[in-house]
């Protein structure tokens, strides 16, 4: 049987129209929205922790991400930690640009490791959404569970999840980062989670577990890596890593990471601004399949190389 596709509008925020979507409507919403990121299917999602900067034209690090198109899974709106204490025009300009771009747009909230009191977390959460209708929620500073003082924390994150589920429906993207890989338990209570967020270096290494084993009984569009001091020397490598590893979502920078007393802080922020331009370019060919053909271009002396996005979802290659 054909399953009928509801074609749902939005109001100027991106915000679904309506108090609220029948049960049929809802399903085929979610149906629609799942299928966007099949398992399998490479999705480039940043750390777009800079500030609304829109206006800044060719400048503009958030017009630079925005332009991987059809490989642009999730962005993020980082505003001060958070949501920021009131509504801000420069963040409601860059959300619908965001949202337009094809792009998921998650609205950053800190957990504080599970012990930030819920009510704090669900508030922000409803900020995000009233200020900036974003399509989902990034929970940063969670447990992986693994240590005996972070286990207990498990619950609080199962919790936060059914309640964020019960109150803005299943269409509501929950995204976890605790940055590693986690105890089985934690993979029910995100949609996706963030599990690798340190250096290539790492990455590469044969003894740094990945992916443990029970994240194999799961999609590979659940997880997402994040690997930052990517060099011209290793990341083909690091590409070839993660097309070994069970993760969907990939973002690679070959911007350091240089911690600081401070973990707030570091010295050196690998998220202070979008990959180099060749690294980029490099991504959209990879998640577009193209990587044997780029180690055929790299191979030729091929740094002269530039990438046209087509808007089709094709690319043209420059020599």
């Amino acid at each position: 049987m054909t399953q009928k596709i509801t074609v749902l509008t939005t109001d100027e925020n991106g915000r679904f129209k309506g108090n609220a979507l029948s049960q049929v409507e809802e399903s085929n919403a979610l149906a629609v929205e799942r299928y966007r990121f099949r398992p399998g299917q490479r999705h480039l999602s940043p750390i777009t922790y800079w500030w609304a900067d829109w206006y800044s034209g060719d400048s503009s690090k958030w017009a630079k991400t925005l332009t991987l198109s059809d490989a642009l899974g999730f962005v993020i709106l980082n505003i001060s930690s958070g949501s920021g204490v009131s509504k801000d025009a420069d963040w409601v300009e860059q959300a619908k640009r965001a949202k337009t771009s094809g792009a998921r747009v998650l609205g950053y909230v800190r957990t504080t490791f599970g012990k930030r009191p819920k009510a704090e977390v669900m508030q922000e959460i409803q900020n995000h959404i009233d200020w900036y209708g974003v399509d989902g929620v990034f929970l940063d500073e969670a447990v992986n569970g693994w240590s005996a003082d972070q286990k207990p924390y498990v619950p609080y994150y199962q919790d936060l999840y059914d309640t964020i589920k019960a109150k803005y429906g299943e269409i509501f993207w929950v995204v976890n980062n605790p940055g590693s890989n986690t105890i089985e338990e934690m993979v029910s209570t995100a949609d996706v989670l963030m599990t690798y967020e340190q250096s290539a270096e790492k990455y590469l290494h044969p003894e740094v577990p990945v992916t443990p084993d029970h994240y194999l009984m799961y999609p590979s569009n659940k997880f997402w890596h994040v690997v930052h001091d990517v060099t011209k020397e290793n990341y083909v490598a690091v590409m070839d890593k993660a097309n070994e590893e069970h993760a969907d979502h990939v973002y690679l920078t070959d911007l350091s990471f240089v911690p600081s007393p401070d973990p707030q802080t570091p010295a050196v922020n690998p998220y202070a601004a979008p990959p180099s331009d060749w690294l980029l370019e490099r991504q959209l060919i990879w998640a577009r399949g193209g990587l044997a053909l780029q180690k055929q271009i790299d191979s030729m002396g091929g740094s002269t190389m530039s990438v046209t996005d087509n808007g089709n979802g094709t690319a043209t290659l420059k020599l």
